[in-house]
């Protein structure tokens, strides 16, 4: 039996406590087409390739609402802080590598989300992005450790910037690689979690398959 810590895609931006620009109606969230998947906007393709399953939404919603609200706690003004955030933040994929020969504490797993930057003047590119999304969770309360610095990392020959967060669910600590990039007006973030360092590899595998025009 495999126990599922909550998928983690709480990256988000505040830039406006009076204002938030939604994600506008044909923007397009990708679709998976002969299990790759394809996102038109960001001009983007990535296999899903052997040992990668996609997951429906409702549930990586209900594993999302789980994490938020383990986060959250008694805080009310960061549960209406997060509650406007999500109206400019669009889930796009998230996908769970399985081994069913190896039993695992922690599956490693990739959740990928978009956000809409529009007022967000002072972020030009996935550094500071992440500068923003690190505040953001420092001042959360919850007991994020950040390894190492913020520092580039190419992914498809595109200019992503990554960090390393630690976060413990339950006790047991997961380490998360965030890649972050700004594109045609969006932030698009990456985020991959894992237990050690071969999940971190097979991470990193699934990622140089992605291919931007």
């Amino acid at each position: 039996m495999k126990i599922f810590a909550p998928v983690f895609v709480a990256l988000l931006l505040v830039v406006s406590c009076k204002n938030y620009i939604g994600i506008p109606d044909n923007f397009d969230y990708g679709k998976i087409e002969n299990n790759v998947y394809v996102n038109e906007f960001f001009g983007m393709k990535m296999p899903l390739n052997e040992g990668w399953t996609s997951l429906e939404k409702d549930f990586v919603d209900s594993l999302r609402a789980e994490g938020l609200k383990d986060m959250v706690g008694d805080n009310k003004e960061l549960e209406k802080t997060i509650s406007a955030a999500d109206i400019k933040t669009a889930n796009l994929l998230s996908i769970l590598h399985a081994d069913t020969t190896v039993f695992q504490l922690y599956n490693p797993n990739i959740s990928m989300i978009a956000e809409n930057l529009k007022l967000a003047l002072q972020v030009k590119n996935g550094k500071d992005y992440l500068e923003a999304a690190k505040s953001f969770m420092e001042s959360s309360g919850v007991a994020f450790q950040f390894v190492g610095e913020i520092r580039e990392y190419k992914i498809g020959g595109k200019e992503f910037y990554t960090m390393e967060v630690i976060n413990t669910v339950q006790g047991v600590p997961i380490h998360q690689d965030f890649y972050a990039a700004v594109m045609n007006g969006f932030g698009l973030a990456i985020v991959g979690s894992w237990m050690d360092e071969d999940h971190r590899a097979i991470i990193r595998s699934e990622l140089e398959t992605i291919t931007f025009d």
